[in-house]
């Protein structure tokens, strides 16, 4: 009877951390849809698209003709693709992160170390997931972008997905899957780290000082932190895995000759490319997406 409760409560605690990892994520990418996809245009930009608009190099130059020549809509181009994908996702992130923290340290407080480790394992999972997604978000993002001579034009999710798997099957949708991998279990070891590490740091000094200030200021804070942190940590290695992954996939898709490949054509700023974007998407979104998970968390419980 006890063994049957205890699998129960784990049970329980586990599609409660899957729940709550999905609002999270589907909240946080309404947020940052429009910087992720200036970001892509970006990091692509001059490596191998021309732009009829020419898009600057540089957030707030990029946004303005963006819109005047794609309307606000264009913005959200690909929203489709990780919108869904953000259900198994986040589910796999927050759900796989909770049951393995709790295998890893029962105690009530776990040991940051502990909560890094849980971090990345989640990532290194979601990767798999989150490979072909990412294909067609990049896919639809840039496609207005290249010229049109030998490059077919997508009308969205499921008609890329189509022509992928039907030129190249099923193994077509993990191009760019091993940068992916790279990125994300070590990423992901950082975020769950990093706002743990802040939200405890600031509830302590909170307490300590007697503040009335709400928990959710905390959370909102830590979650921004934690997404800036890890994104800036990882950035270089996330640029190219997003030019291999606008690439027809006939190109030649190997993640050290495309490393070098963007250094000698465009020196080392290349891999920078977008970083203001993604660090002024990465606060928002990931704030918002703590605090949901968080909330949903304490709902849901």
């Amino acid at each position: 009877m006890e063994a049957t409760q205890t699998y129960a409560s784990a049970t329980k605690r586990a599609a409660i951390d899957y729940a709550a990892g999905c609002l999270g994520g589907v909240m946080g990418i309404i947020v940052g849809q429009p910087f992720d996809t200036i970001k892509v245009r970006l990091q692509t930009h001059g490596a191998h698209y021309t732009s009829p608009w020419h898009c600057a190099r540089h957030t707030v130059t990029c946004m303005h003709p963006f819109v005047q020549h794609e309307g606000v809509r264009g913005l959200f181009k690909g929203l489709a693709s990780p919108l869904v994908g953000s259900v198994p996702i986040n589910a796999l992130v927050f759900g796989v992160h909770g049951s393995t923290l709790r295998a890893l340290d029962s105690a009530a407080t776990p040991s940051l170390s502990s909560v890094f480790y849980a971090g990345s394992i989640a990532g290194f999972v979601q990767s798999f997931v989150v490979a072909p997604t990412d294909l067609v978000k990049c896919q639809l993002q840039v496609q207005d972008g290249f010229q049109r001579g030998g490059r077919r034009t997508f009308a969205g999710p499921m008609d890329c997905i189509r022509h992928i798997t039907a030129t190249h099957g099923a193994r077509g949708m993990f191009q760019g899957l091993w940068p992916t991998i790279l990125r994300d279990t070590f990423s992901y070891g950082v975020y769950f780290y990093v706002y743990e590490a802040t939200l405890r740091h600031l509830e302590a000094r909170r307490e300590a000082l007697n503040a009335t200030s709400q928990q959710a200021a905390s959370m909102l804070f830590a979650g921004g932190c934690a997404g800036v942190v890890s994104w800036t940590i990882i950035y270089p290695l996330d640029v190219v895995k997003s030019v291999i992954q606008s690439q027809p996939s006939t190109s030649d898709l190997g993640l050290v000759r495309h490393a070098h490949t963007l250094y000698r054509e465009h020196g080392w700023r290349v891999f920078t490319k977008g970083l203001g974007t993604t660090i002024l998407r990465a606060f928002p979104v990931n704030a918002v997406t703590f605090y949901v998970y968080e909330e949903t968390m304490t709902a849901l419980s």
